[in-house]
């Protein structure tokens, strides 16, 4: 089978290739098929684990990958591209070739492959979705502004997520405004403001993120790391402790939902 190798660069820029005066146009279907800024992605590691993740840069040679949890430098996976409404694209060979982490802008944290070669008729396949992403980045909401002295590990992103915090005092409804992999900004709102419960740092707690099904809903356990009062709110900042990997896979995939929220179409 015919394989098309490709130079060591994770996300080449293309040449412009201009048609010939007598060339034929392309037909109007594909002059004016959608642009898309990011394309869902399941990659599968040596180890059979497979991740679904988000694809924000592709060409040819290689893709960035938005991920809170990079694989290591050296890593080989078979990259399968989910095209919304298209026949999945692989899977790919695949070698991570770069990482990076932005704690200021979730956008830019990931990781770089390469594809070391693209069987036929994959490569068809590959390059017509890659003609059709967009140049430059994408639609995706604003990072999160970040506190002056503030330091961050992880960056955070804008959600709006249905909870419940859980504490010796009893079960509240809350509200999840912002979400990183290590904690959490959120708003409690009791029946009555008298009955807030007296939170302060260091006091442990749980809190639970819904999801449907109920069976995907996380429960973590998290220190306050900050208190504020609001009109007949309280807002509280937390910390996660003890996070299992399966939770901070849980936590990844809706910060990358979060990501995407009210973007530019996917592919």
């Amino acid at each position: 089978m015919q394989t098309h190798p490709r130079s060591p660069c994770a996300v080449p820029t293309q040449p412009a290739h201009p048609a010939p005066p007598d060339a034929p146009t392309a037909p109007p279907d594909l002059d004016h098929r959608p642009a898309v800024s990011a394309c869902r992605a399941d990659c599968v590691l040596p180890s059979g684990d497979s991740l679904l993740l988000l694809v924000t840069e592709l060409s040819l040679g290689g893709a960035f990958v938005v991920s809170m949890m990079p694989p290591s430098l050296g890593a080989r996976m078979n990259l399968t591209l989910l095209p919304k409404g298209r026949a999945p694209v692989g899977p790919i060979d695949s070698r991570v070739i770069g990482l990076r982490l932005d704690p200021s802008d979730a956008r830019r944290s990931g990781f770089e492959l390469i594809f070391p070669a693209v069987d036929d008729p994959t490569f068809d396949d590959l390059a017509d979705l890659v003609a059709r992403f967009e140049v430059g980045e994408p639609h995706a909401q604003p990072a999160a502004r970040r506190e002056q002295g503030e330091k961050r590990q992880f960056p955070r992103v804008g959600v709006s997520l249905e909870a419940a915090v859980a504490c010796a005092c009893g079960s509240y409804p809350a509200r999840i405004h912002n979400l990183s992999m290590t904690g959490a900004m959120v708003t409690l709102d009791p029946p009555d403001p008298a009955s807030a419960p007296p939170l302060g740092p260091t006091m442990s707690l749980e809190l639970t993120i819904a999801s449907r099904p109920a069976s995907r809903s996380i429960t973590l356990h998290a220190e306050v790391v900050r208190v504020g009062q609001g009109t007949g709110n309280l807002d509280i900042g937390l910390r996660f402790l003890h996070v299992r990997d399966s939770q901070s896979r849980r936590l990844e995939a809706l910060i990358l939902d979060a990501i995407w929220t009210g973007s530019a179409p996917l592919a």
